[in-house]
């Protein structure tokens, strides 16, 4: 009769164990790609903060120094739009993902950016001077701490 010594393969044991190490890898790499493609997500949004700012201080160069007239909004589904009207300006490389709203008065503003779906916003004051986000302590989507 043969013998069972050549038999290849792997036992149930085995299995398990290297199914028990990929769970615990996913368990562990899951949160932390997600939590990358966050950042980077707000990343991205500050960025076009950043260019946004660069359209309202020229809106504010033709137009004597007033920021009043500067408010408008982008919808991440492009039904409002009046930043792109005033301004010329719309963002890039958020995957359409997020609204962004200017609030102009005659000498500051502020800009909201917000992912409705994710919970994740980021606002900056005083003509970009004060900046807090959805990660800040004490800070709501209506006024920076």
């Amino acid at each position: 009769m043969g013998s069972r010594n050549n038999v290849k393969g792997f036992t149930l044991v085995e299995v398990m164990v290297v199914m028990a190490i990929i769970a615990i890898l996913g368990a562990v790499a899951i949160p932390v790609y997600i939590q990358y493609n966050r950042e980077a997500e707000v990343g991205t949004s500050k960025l076009n903060m950043g260019t946004l700012q660069i359209y309202i201080e020229d809106y504010a160069l033709d137009n004597g120094m007033s920021y009043a007239g500067a408010s408008g909004i982008w919808t991440a589904d492009e039904s409002v739009t009046t930043l792109r009207d005033i301004h010329g300006w719309t963002p890039s490389g958020d995957n359409k993902q997020y609204n962004y709203t200017v609030v102009a008065e005659a000498d500051t503003y502020s800009i909201v950016v917000e992912n409705p779906g994710a919970e994740v916003w980021v606002r900056c004051e005083d003509r970009m001077g004060t900046c807090c986000s959805s990660e800040t302590p004490g800070a709501t989507i209506l006024a920076c701490p």
